[in-house]
């Protein structure tokens, strides 16, 4: 039988109920909502699956679940075991998780790059026979890794979509309010949107903008007298524009799926990250989608696949996209609902559930085969069209001949286009 164990870090989840996570995300980070939802997927399919974290966590049925408080003692354990062990890599930390993989030469490790990685840490992981891949969660993080010389240990999975029926949900077709949906923390970019909504309320004063998130997902009692958990630094920021007495702007906090849902059914748009930092994919761009609200997002990094431009939503570059975009869905009916159903099938299509289920089993078979060369072509596909894949893909080939590892040409021009701020 096919076993595969999942490691999640210490985030303060034991206060919440796990046992039904295919019903929606009860409130938690994305990252630990899709690992669990992946986990639970693949335990209803036969797979043998065991969740690995330091706390004690209430899971759904079918994963079994061992407490452990290092990484290294579950590597150690997964080798003795013949057991894949799947877990994430974080762009600058972990840098000594090479050392203890080292040690266990006949472990089958898998990293799921929720977040892109270090260039050197993810060339050096990629050196190591037990390494047999890294997971890509859409196109566009495959393209800024293309020219790496760990290009034949990349797979490209997506997340699969929140819900696993289709969500008919009519949103207000009458007054399309607006949803932010994400956390509230500077790189989820919400002040880009309070900097703007004064002049959105001049042109549009029917309209309401509910928030639905907080600066701290799990330690819910950390900031006193705060129940958003906002740092005051970014609080101010948040403010500087934006009256706190506005009434038409209404602070939820973090609800779950339920409650997201009747929120939903109050909006038209939503909005998703309009700075696009750290968006390697965007759940809550999802989420919205498959709602049916057409989502305003910035034209950067993982919401480039996620939000299909001027079909499913509106992705932006700057504050005067960005006011556009919504005076434009705010004033047209036709086009909201026009691309609201675009937004469901397409939800339904891309990120259907069972869909990404065939692609984690075909994977994961093949390499408790070791025959991972012969996984499904989907999972090494790459859209070349940009031009950021062609200028990685000549870079990667002058790596392969000259063997000279420099920095990424797709890492120099991220960082040569980050330097200019969308706001």
């Amino acid at each position: 039988m096919l076993k595969v164990a999942f490691y999640i870090d210490d985030l303060n989840l034991e206060s919440y109920d796990l046992s039904n996570i295919l019903n929606g995300n009860p409130g938690i980070g994305g990252t630990e909502y899709i690992t669990i939802k992946v986990a639970k997927h693949l335990s209803d399919e036969g797979v043998n699956v065991v969740l690995y974290s330091p706390e004690q966590l209430r899971l759904p049925s079918g994963i079994k679940f061992k407490q452990s408080k290092k990484i290294e003692k579950v590597v150690s354990v997964c080798e003795k075991e013949n057991t894949i062990l799947i877990f994430r890599l974080y762009s600058g930390v972990h840098s000594d998780i090479l050392s203890i993989i080292a040690k266990y030469p006949k472990s089958k490790i898998l990293f799921w790059l929720h977040l892109t990685p270090a260039q050197n840490l993810i060339t050096d992981l990629a050196q190591l026979k037990q390494v047999k891949g890294f997971i890509c969660v859409e196109n566009n993080q495959r393209v800024r890794l293309i020219d790496g010389l760990f290009q034949n240990k990349l797979f490209t999975i997506p997340h699969p979509a929140i819900y696993n029926t289709p969500n008919y949900v009519k949103p207000n077709y009458e007054i399309p309010n607006l949803c932010y949906l994400g956390a509230l923390v500077p790189q989820k970019g919400f002040h880009l949107l309070a900097d703007i909504w004064p002049i959105i309320k001049v042109k549009h004063p029917k309209l309401k903008l509910y928030v639905i998130g907080s600066g701290d997902l799990y330690k819910k009692n950390y900031y006193k007298n705060n129940k958003l958990a906002i740092s005051e630094t970014y609080k101010d920021r948040i403010f500087k524009n934006l009256s706190p007495d506005d009434s038409s702007v209404v602070f939820l906090g973090n609800l779950d799926s339920g409650e997201r849902q009747k929120i939903f059914e109050k909006c038209g748009i939503g909005i998703a990250n309009p700075l696009g930092t750290t968006e390697t994919f965007c759940i809550s761009a999802v989420e919205m989608q498959q709602f049916g609200l057409v989502t305003i997002a910035a034209k950067k990094f993982g919401l480039t696949d996620t939000v299909l431009h001027n079909q499913t939503g509106m992705l932006v570059k700057n504050k005067t996209q960005f006011i556009k975009a919504i005076d434009r869905l705010v004033t047209s009916e036709v086009l909201r609902i026009k691309m609201s159903s675009h937004a469901i099938g397409y939800v339904h299509n891309k990120y259907n559930s069972k869909k990404i289920l065939n692609y984690w089993i075909d994977l994961l078979n093949n390499i408790d085969n070791e025959t991972s060369e012969l996984v499904l072509l989907d999972l090494r596909k790459i859209d070349k069209k940009s031009t950021q894949a062609l200028v990685g893909l000549i870079n990667r080939k002058f790596l392969w001949i000259f063997g000279i590892r420099w920095p990424m040409l797709i890492t120099v021009w991220s960082r040569l286009r980050s330097i200019k701020s969308i706001f």
